[in-house]
């Protein structure tokens, strides 16, 4: 049985750094963690949307009849169509979360506003969709940005080069920020090991991924910055595993799930907190070659999207997609945005970029 702090942590991110595997063994790596005794720890598998079609001939080679995937976009914007429509046109691919950066912008309010309208005109099938922000730019305007769209947040922790890992303090103050907003979130890179260390082969620092959820325990409970960074800076792992063990339930739960202890009496089905990281192989030895690579919370119930304009291209993939597999429609309660759920078991089985008009077709939900 598997610790609800550690449950649906991992994504499966082993075509990136620092595995870099190749595709057909990144595949055949993710077969075995869902069959391993850590499954319940293990997530979507990660794939860049310019290598959907590998991806596709490797299910094949594979014998796999079904992928959960998350589909990331380094290029930005530019590619989510394409990437999108990619995903619709593989039955087996079932689209879990899309993750966009924010382009490089004077005001970091406009470059997520603009991926925000993107995301905005995209069907998503009731994937969830993160919009990353840089570290040091994750303001409180930024913040607020990405939760008035009703999208999630994702924050880069690491990379190739050292400048690329954000120092103690500011990645306290972003996940102070992100705390104080009650904004789900996930941090990508860097994060190999569970506890704060230098590598040995680079020099560079690394956040321990236990590490960060005592800070985010810590920020959850109001503490001040310059705590939450002494979170973080904590390097003695026997007394980091020691603070994880004495967590308490409602502690894991604020943290964890999607209803956090001090959260505002708004509906939402966003949870907390999403955690990505590396496992490195010392680490993960004894889970077997663990290639998983990024930490995150519970799958969420998606995030809540405008719907989209289909009526200038009905035969896109991606459009015929939001008319058969009905994506949950938008309604309002009290102001507030609510996803009105529908049933749509068929789901991609039977979408076979089926060349119809779509004049007359109707999909009827239980």
């Amino acid at each position: 049985m598997v610790w609800p702090i550690f449950r649906g942590l991992f994504d499966d991110a082993s075509l990136f750094p620092p595995a870099s595997l190749p595709m057909a063994d990144a595949v055949a790596g993710h077969l075995r963690h869902q069959a391993a005794w850590y499954r319940e720890m293990s997530g979507p598998f990660v794939c860049a949307g310019t290598r959907i079609t590998e991806l596709s001939a490797a299910l094949t080679a594979a014998g796999l009849a079904e992928l959960d995937l998350a589909l990331v976009l380094p290029g930005g914007v530019a590619g989510l169509d394409a990437a999108v429509d990619g995903v619709f046109s593989d039955p087996r691919l079932r689209l879990r979360a899309v993750e966009v950066p924010a382009a490089a912008r004077d005001s970091i309010t406009t470059a997520v506003a603009e991926v925000a309208a993107a995301l905005d005109r995209t069907p998503l099938a009731g994937a969830a969709a993160f919009i990353e922000v840089p570290a040091r730019d994750f303001t409180t305007a930024a913040a607020r940005a990405v939760d008035e769209r009703r999208y999630l947040a994702k924050v880069r922790t690491g990379g190739t080069t050292a400048q690329a890992v954000p120092d103690d303090q500011t990645l306290a103050n972003c996940l102070v920020t992100m705390a104080q907003a009650r904004l789900a979130f996930k941090c990508t890179a860097g994060v190999h090991h569970a506890v704060r260390h230098r590598a040995a082969d680079t020099g560079f620092e690394h956040h321990g991924f236990l590490n960060v959820l005592l800070a985010v325990a810590a920020a959850l409970d109001d503490a001040s910055p310059e705590q939450v960074a002494a979170e973080l800076a904590d390097r003695d792992a026997a007394r980091v595993a020691a603070k994880i063990r004495n967590l308490d339930a409602e502690t894991v739960s604020a943290v964890r799930s999607r209803s956090p202890r001090s959260a505002p009496a708004v509906p939402t089905s966003r949870s907390t907190t999403w955690l990505r990281l590396a496992l490195s192989a010392r680490t993960s030895r004894q889970l077997a070659p663990v290639c998983l690579t990024h930490l995150r919370s519970c799958q969420p119930a998606g995030s809540v999207q405008r719907p989209p304009d289909v009526s200038a291209d009905p035969m896109r993939p991606a459009n015929m997609a939001r008319f058969i597999f009905m994506n949950p429609a938008v309604t309002e309660r009290d102001g507030q945005p609510v996803r009105k759920p529908t049933v749509w078991r068929a789901e991609r089985r039977i979408f076979r970029v089926i060349r119809a008009p779509l004049r007359g077709m109707r999909v009827a939900a239980d």
